[in-house]
């Protein structure tokens, strides 16, 4: 997935507690699934396969 690809995994969609952010302790985000879904734009796909 490219990293402009606005798409979001349906499975992210469904957690309470997601950590964003890069390799910077500081520079990481506590938000929820609900959070990323909502962001303009952005699509909830289920692309996770079952194992």
């Amino acid at each position: 997935m490219d990293q402009a690809d606005p798409t979001r995994d349906e499975s992210v969609a469904e957690h309470d507690r997601l950590i964003v952010g890069s390799g910077i302790r500081g520079s990481k985000l506590l938000v929820t699934g609900a959070f990323l879904a909502a962001l303009p734009n952005a699509e909830v796909l289920p692309i996770t396969q079952a194992n």
